[in-house]
């Protein structure tokens, strides 16, 4: 009985194995048709958005039209390109048929090593033989162990087609890199305009040399440069410094100056020029061989170090207006300008001083025109600005005594981590140069010949001296309305004389109490005499009606 039990159940077991079996097998079918009826839908789906997608009127525009969109988005964002040939098919085919619109190169240093050589040669490639290349590159190390392999493989790819740039710019703080570069940028360049291999700005340590230096630009001939930046001691082989409207030359080594004068009378229309050499005045003085003055009308901006203090005085500059020392000796600046200012009077209003040193006595007088001065890691006296605080000594036609001011048209003064200047000093320059009392005499009674120019702007920053709160002083003092009014000369040699009241205001009172009268044009003959006092002050205060 047992036995047949036991294996009436083994039967049943066997059978139920069977099901389990029928079901499983119909479970993973099951799952088969499931995943395929989810890959049908998603393909359907994928299917209506792209039919949907192609009744846009974007598809329908030209691929000229939107190579012409694609590239006011890069003039924008040069890495757009990338981005705009990833969206569809469509755009990327559009983006790869116009290689215009990858002519701007920019090394992407951001990525690791690998991906930039990648990068770089993608890049070009996609440029494919249009002119015009524009390639900025800024290689900066931070860390003494770096290697120039990389740069070298990337430079020699850029290189390459040098005949197809129209702008250069490298900016490094490794000796190594300029050499690479100066050696490799070789051959005729038709189409460059702009050759920039300069030092970084970037607050970066610079790293001395492991390479041979290169001594020979063999770069040329590029008949239309313009704007050209060397950071080499092999300048004076260059054969392409000619016709340019902007020169930066830095070097540390000593070149003769008769290389230098051969560059700048090459370039008579250059409108910004930066020198930064060594200058020997013993044994190769600058005016060695000068007999006439060297003309550049059109320059506006000059900017270097000691050597710009030697060429001034044989250079004509009329339309110098910034002018940027670095390390000089701030006796010798104000005498340069000083000579500067009688032969070429130039309408100079900037002067930027860097790492220099000023005290009483180095403003010079003939300084006229100067309205913004600039100081950075500069040492300034205290007594440079009591200088500037008051009027000094002089005689006029009349054979009276007078007292004129140095620096009359100053209206914005910049410190930058001026650690001497103290804040009195500050203060009493802007209280002398912005008065509120009306009819303010000089010191000593006598009478000044013509008032200076009143203080706009006091930007101080990074002073040990100078507290915080003299920000907040500053403001409101100059906020305050002067009550100082000129008589302006007119062209007929009549004064116009406006005169204006003020009510003092007392409690309670509004700003109607200001009263202006109407103007009243007095006609003032002028003298033989008389004719050089050209301004003069009329002010008018009336009493307050408790008075």
């Amino acid at each position: 009985m047992a036995k047949d039990s036991i294996l009436a159940r083994q039967i049943h077991l066997s059978a139920l194995d069977m099901q389990v079996a029928a079901a499983h097998a119909a479970v993973i079918a099951a799952q088969e048709r499931h995943r395929s009826l989810l890959a049908q839908r998603a393909n359907l789906r994928a299917q209506i958005c792209r039919d949907k997608n192609r009744l846009q009127p974007a598809l329908y525009l030209p691929v000229e039209t939107l190579a012409e969109i694609f590239a006011y988005c890069v003039a924008e964002d040069t890495h757009a390109i990338w981005k705009l040939s990833s969206v569809c098919v469509d755009w990327r085919i559009a983006a790869l048929e116009y290689p215009r619109l990858w002519c701007r190169i920019i090394v992407p240093t951001h990525l690791p090593i690998p991906d930039q050589v990648r990068i770089t040669r993608l890049w070009v490639e996609r440029t494919s033989t249009v002119e015009g290349l524009d390639i900025r590159y800024r290689a900066v190390e931070d860390t003494t162990r770096y290697s120039t392999a990389t740069f070298e493989e990337i430079m020699s790819t850029l290189a390459a087609h040098v005949a197809r740039w129209r702008h250069f710019d490298l900016e490094t703080n490794l000796d190594d890199c300029v050499h690479i570069c100066i050696r490799l940028a070789s051959g005729s360049a038709p189409n460059l305009e702009t050759f920039l291999v300069r030092e970084s700005d970037a607050p970066a340590a610079r790293r001395n040399r492991r390479l041979l230096p290169c001594k020979t630009l063999t770069l040329g001939p590029a008949p239309n440069i313009k704007h050209v930046a060397l950071y080499t001691s092999a300048w004076p082989t260059a054969t392409f410094l000619s016709g340019l409207t902007t020169l930066t030359l830095v070097s540390g080594r000593m070149k003769r100056m008769v290389d230098l004068w051969g560059v700048l009378d090459g370039c008579p229309d250059l409108e910004r020029l930066t020198l930064r050499l060594p200058v020997d005045h013993d044994f190769d003085p600058p005016g060695r061989g000068r007999i006439t003055p060297l003309k550049l009308g059109r320059l506006h901006s000059l900017s270097g170090n000691v050597v710009v203090l030697a060429l001034l005085p044989y250079l004509l500059v009329p339309l110098l207006e910034v002018l940027q020392m670095n390390d000089v000796d701030a006796f010798m600046l104000m005498r340069t300008l000083n000579v500067l200012d009688l032969r070429s009077n130039p309408p100079l209003h900037t002067l930027r001083l860097r790492n220099c040193r000023l005290v009483s006595g180095t403003t010079g007088l003939s300084l006229k025109s100067i309205k913004r001065l600039e100081f950075y890691d500069s040492e300034v006296d205290d007594n440079f600005f009591l200088s500037l605080s008051m009027p000094t000594a002089g005689t006029s036609s009349w054979i009276r005594p007078y007292r004129t001011w140095a620096l009359p048209s100053l209206e914005m003064v910049v410190l930058r981590r001026a650690h001497y200047v103290r804040e009195e000093a500050l203060r009493r320059l802007v209280e002398a140069r912005n008065p509120t009392t009306p009819n303010a005499m000089c010191p000593g009674g006598a009478p000044a010949v013509g008032l200076p120019a009143r203080i706009k702007m006091v930007d101080v920053r990074d002073c040990r001296r100078v507290r915080p709160q003299f920000a907040e002083w500053i403001q409101e003092r100059l906020g305050r309305v002067s009550d100082r009014f000129h008589i302006p000369c007119s062209a007929s040699g009549e004064h116009s004389c406006a005169s204006t009241a003020y009510r003092p205001l007392g409690a309670g009172a509004d700003s109607s109490a200001l009263l202006s009268t109407n103007i009243v044009h007095l006609h003032l003959t002028n003298d033989d005499e008389s004719s050089q006092d050209q301004d003069e002050e009329l002010i008018v205060q009336l009493e307050s009606d408790a008075t």
